[in-house]
């Protein structure tokens, strides 16, 4: 009997360790690829909305250089890539704000050669000299948004009263909001204070978790996903979310809006950035260098309806104005990620 029990341990054991071997396999996997590839193959991570594949096509087919795409559907996923492979298998990604610092702090990425850029001196000056990056050292800054809140004009009219305090208010019903910690907290938390350090105080947590308690009975769904479906189809007529998303939905049903609060926002910044240990540099500023050109630009502006990194261009029409600029924050690391977890399960236990 005890010789099938050990049998069976060791059964389960070797169970257990092939599925790790296996996991780790699938992490450390994009270190290895580029020694099984031509020497003229880019290695890319990026968001699935954020490339057209008619445009990668084009530049294959004009430079002959190939490129390898690989997406991620959060940054918390490109961080932990990046991280177990040390930087290796990539050349260029694409990494939001607080995923850039992470990455430097880490030093996962190159510095980049801005000798090498023929469009530096059009990019829009709001969006460089950040906390994440202050000298733009590491990273480049792409296409970009503002969260603020998407409404139903039938329900609430064509010029609510601007404020977060909409998504809180007893009345407002079929409401989505979002399933990020970081996202919840700091917006509650402008909401309340107008003033995100005020999240460092211990009694002001409380009251974000509070706050958010009292607005589930609103709420239909948390997700940062198909937000612009359930705003265009009417499933939900009150949505916190990104100005690209709500664009989105205002193309499809001429009934959605979006406004900015007056409270003030968050923006969020996706760049460019080369990996460390990338081996295809001149390849890298090729392709960098075709993005931004202003058909390219203008083009996945019109497509996606972000934000142009560029002066002087095409803008989504939920972009923010430059009188705007002084009330938008980024969602930093205003506490740390055990403090965040901290908030967001008291607030789903209750």
């Amino acid at each position: 009997m005890k010789s099938i029990k050990s049998i069976h341990s060791c059964i389960r054991l070797l169970m257990i360790l092939f599925w790790v071997a296996l996991i780790l396999l699938f992490l450390q996997f994009p270190k290895y690829t580029h020694l099984f590839s031509s020497k003229k193959t880019l290695y890319v991570a990026t968001w699935p909305l954020l490339i057209d594949a008619q445009y990668i096509h084009a530049f294959e087919k004009e430079t002959g250089i190939k490129l390898e795409i690989s997406y991620f559907e959060r940054s918390e996923e490109l961080y932990s890539k990046l991280k177990a492979t040390r930087g290796h298998g990539y050349d260029i990604i694409f990494p939001s704000d607080y995923t850039v610092d992470l990455l430097i702090k880490e030093d996962l990425l190159k510095k980049i050669d801005k000798s090498k850029l023929n469009f530096w001196d059009r990019l829009d000056p709001h969006l460089l000299g950040n906390y994440f990056d202050p000298n733009n050292d590491y990273s480049i800054p792409f296409f970009w948004g503002v969260y603020g809140i998407g409404f139903n004009k039938k329900i609430y009219g064509d010029n609510p009263t601007k404020t977060w305090g909409l998504l809180f208010d007893p009345t407002s019903q079929n409401v989505v909001m979002s399933d990020n910690p970081r996202e919840m907290a700091l917006m509650a938390t402008q909401y309340l204070y107008g003033d995100l350090d005020a999240l460092r105080k211990a009694s002001v947590q409380k009251e974000v978790i509070n706050l958010l308690i009292n607005q589930k009975k609103s709420v239909d769904i948390y997700t940062d996903e198909r937000v612009d479906e359930l705003l265009s189809s009417e499933n939900s007529y009150l949505a916190f979310g990104l100005s690209t998303d709500i664009s989105r939905a205002a193309r499809r049903n001429s009934n959605i809006d979006f406004f900015i609060p007056d409270e003030g926002s968050f923006l969020i910044i996706d760049s460019i950035a080369i990996a460390k240990h990338s081996k295809n540099e001149a390849l890298a500023y090729a392709f960098i260098n075709y993005l931004y050109q202003e058909e390219v630009i203008n083009y996945h502006i019109d497509l996606y309806n972000m934000c142009s990194p560029l002066l002087n261009s095409n803008e989504s029409d939920y972009c923010p104005s430059d009188e705007s600029f002084s009330k938008l924050s980024f969602l930093t690391d205003v506490i740390n990620e055990d403090e965040l977890n901290d908030i967001w399960i008291n607030f789903l236990a209750k």
